[in-house]
């Protein structure tokens, strides 16, 4: 071989792509399942190369497909027409790869000698690998008879903005004899070769240089795109050679630096609305957008902002708390599941917030903020059963109760009659409703159709009096339409008899005979079941030849999604009768009509609820008129209202239904030119869902869970 050039410092062949291989070793049971191990491959990276006695220290590389999770270990061996000890220096032994590592070299060196000779041929083999499969198990080195030149890149490392023209200068340091060539590869690094996002065009291949040629150049071919990028890096490795020496810049490093400005992020919109449904939930999408394509993936966080009066998970919940964009997209969504239910609510807002990525990756545009509102479709409802009652939108304001309430008189009553409401086999209603309902002193209230107070969140009654009073035309509400929902009475008084109290939850009092015996008046039956419709009480029975008969109590339903509270009383009593002139039958009193109470909560301490009956007229005698029955009073809430004391030699009227006390039927003495006294009125109906817990109830019946 010819010796005219001087020794060169140690090449590395460096490592770059080599064949891959992945088997799957068996398990003690010689399965091929999930289980099984699959182990790398281990072989030579580049099957040739070529040297010359001035390349001197020499390392050949030998890869792992990827990293092993134990140690793995190859023997190696040297063989070839080349002898070791005279063209180079060598010892076979073992390559041990640690946890992790991927890349191992085996050393040798070529003698320079004075001696002419041919090409000659090292090969290294692997063998008996551990813990990995053998791949390329043979490299292949020759050893050129004529000192060869070098080849080399220019330089080491380089970088440019993504908008210059990079050129890649290969070059030998000797003109060669004949055509040169050195194959070499690209990639390795952060930037991307091919596919929609590729930053360059080069691809691995060889450069070929004629004869006489010292250098030849190659198009990096860098791509300018408008994607905001970190920098990226791609590394050309010179790999094998023919004719040529690897030199020891065999491997060049480029990095791309970006010229593009961070893309802006923000919501596509300020606000939306969405329905939130009955049942289950609905998806709400809030589209975020970014205002250019990025080359990185940027993630933006989002939160809950201020304003915010939906509740997670009651209303809402999100699903993560960042959003993120890959390589190449611009719009993506956060998504809200939006709870339905049934329950009518206020319309409630979610705001969210965007931030910054902590990275740099975006920055905030002009819309940062966005506000769903959650719409509720639900009906206004409360109550429940034949009670429930319900509006297409609920009240906005609250409304104080004034001294009288007609329900016949328009306002503070409602326009238009509860959803479904008479389907439900309910009266014609007055209905006042607001977000809270107050009432102080006392409130009288008249009309022919019974009273709903309804409320969002609280009811606040001192005093409510839905009475009928004895001599007042204007009587409780629903009072005068009830009389075709009462039982005809068993019996007509004959002349000067008493009238019979009018029955509902409670029988009345029969009344008492009258004119020289003559039939008294008997009392209807009362109510077998409780109603299910409002409704007033009954009145009483007319006497022989009387005067004004008691009334029925009117009816009255409170309901409220909130609290009730009762710091006075309800009275719902009937009047009392009228006493005749003289020689007539006292007339009959009324029965005590009906109370509804519905709330989430019933605050009635020391109140009294009552629907008691009225106190029957007196009968008169020859020379003397009967006297009045007396009216239930809040005051006295379980003491019976008394029937008019007699008149003259005339039977006095009987008591009305108070407590657990029943009416009493009125006297009479029969004698000529006397009148008989008139029956004391029925109870009525009190309904509550919860327990009046410290309050008096007087009723002919008293209905709580």
């Amino acid at each position: 071989m010819l010796r005219d050039r001087a020794a060169a410092a140690a090449i590395a062949i460096v490592v770059a792509a080599g064949c891959s291989f992945q088997v799957s070793a068996t398990g003690d049971g010689g399965g091929t399942g999930d289980d099984a191990a699959v182990l790398p491959t281990v072989g030579f990276v580049q099957p040739t190369s070529t040297q010359d006695e001035n390349s001197g220290a020499v390392m050949v590389a030998v890869q792992l497909s990827e990293p092993a999770p134990g140690p793995v270990t190859v023997a190696y061996s040297f063989g070839g027409d080349a002898i070791e000890g005279s063209d180079y220096t060598a010892t076979a032994g073992t390559l041990t790869f640690g946890t992790g590592e991927t890349t191992k070299a085996i050393d040798l060196t070529i003698i320079k000698d004075a001696e002419a000779e041919n090409d000659e041929l090292i090969v290294i083999a692997l063998d008996a690998p551990t813990g990995s499969t053998l791949g390329s198990a043979t490299h292949t080195m020759t050893i050129s008879a004529n000192v060869l030149p070098r080849v080399t890149l220019s330089t080491p490392t380089s970088s440019a903005d993504e908008a210059a023209t990079v050129m890649v200068l290969v070059q030998l340091d000797a003109a060669a004899v004949g055509s040169v060539t050195v194959d070499y590869t690209v990639g390795g690094g952060s930037a991307k070769a091919t596919g929609l996002f590729a930053d360059f065009t080069l691809a691995s291949g060889t450069v070929t240089f004629p004869q006489g040629s010292l250098m030849q150049m190659l198009p990096l071919g860098i791509i300018n795109d408008t994607r905001n990028e970190l920098a990226e890096d791609l590394t050309i490795t010179l790999t094998t050679s023919t004719g040529v020496v690897i030199g020891t810049t065999s491997a060049q490093a480029h990095t791309i630096m970006d010229n593009d400005a961070v893309p802006a992020v923000r919501f596509s919109q300020a606000m939306s609305m969405i329905a939130e449904g009955d049942a289950g939930t609905t998806q709400a999408m809030l589209t975020v957008t970014l205002s250019a394509e990025s080359g990185r993936t940027v993630v933006v966080p989002f939160a809950v902002a201020a304003g915010t009066t939906a509740t997670d998970p009651g209303d809402y919940s999100l699903a993560g708390s960042t959003v993120t964009f890959v390589e190449g997209v611009t719009s993506q969504v956060i998504l809200v599941s939006v709870v339905g239910d049934t329950v009518n609510e206020p319309d409630k807002d979610l705001f969210l917030d965007i931030s910054a990525p902590a990275d740099g990756s975006a920055v905030l545009g002009a819309q940062t903020n966005r506000r769903l509102t959650i719409t509720d479709a639900d009906p206004w409802c409360h109550g429940s059963g034949a009670y429930r009652l319900c509006y297409p939108n609920e009240p906005t304001t609250g409304v104080a109760l004034g001294t009288n309430i007609d329900t016949d008189g328009g306002a503070p009553c409602e326009a238009a009659q509860p959803t479904g409401w008479t389907g439900q086999g309910q009266p014609t209603v007055c209905v006042v409703r607001g977000t809270t309902i107050t009432q102080s002193g006392t409130t009288t209230v008249t009309g022919s159709r019974p009273l709903v107070l309804a409320a969002t969140t609280s009811i606040s009654i001192a005093t409510l009096d839905v009475s009928s009073r004895r001599g007042d035309a204007n009587l409780g509400p629903a009072s005068p339409s009830a009389a075709a929902q009462c039982s005809g009475f068993l019996q007509t008084p004959g002349v000067g008899a008493g009238g019979a109290g009018g029955s509902f939850m409670s029988i009345g009092g029969d009344g008492g005979i009258g004119n020289g015996g003559s039939f008294a008046g008997r009392a209807a039956n009362q109510l077998g079941t409780p109603p299910t419709a409002l409704r007033g009480g009954c009145h009483g029975q007319l006497g022989g030849n009387g005067d004004e008969t008691g009334k029925g109590g009117g009816a009255v339903y409170l309901v409220t999604g909130g609290t009730l509270s009762i710091s006075g009383g309800i009275n719902a009593s009937g009047s009392s009768g009228r006493g005749g002139t003289t020689r007539s039958g006292g007339s009959g009193a009324g029965s005590g009509g009906m109370v509804v109470l519905f709330a989430a909560s019933i605050s009635a301490n020391t109140a009294e609820v009552i629907a008691n009956g009225g106190g029957g007229a007196s009968g008169g005698d020859n020379n003397t008129n009967g006297n009045d029955g007396s009216d239930p009073s809040l005051a006295t809430p379980t003491t019976p209202a008394a029937g008019g004391p007699a008149g003259g030699g005339g039977g006095a009227g009987g008591n009305g239904r108070a407590g657990v006390t029943m009416a009493t039927a009125g006297s009479g003495t029969g004698n000529p030119n006397d009148g008989g006294g008139g029956g004391g009125g029925g109870g009525g109906y009190v309904k509550s869902n919860l327990v009046l817990t410290g309050a008096t109830v007087s009723a002919g019946r008293f209905d709580v869970p």
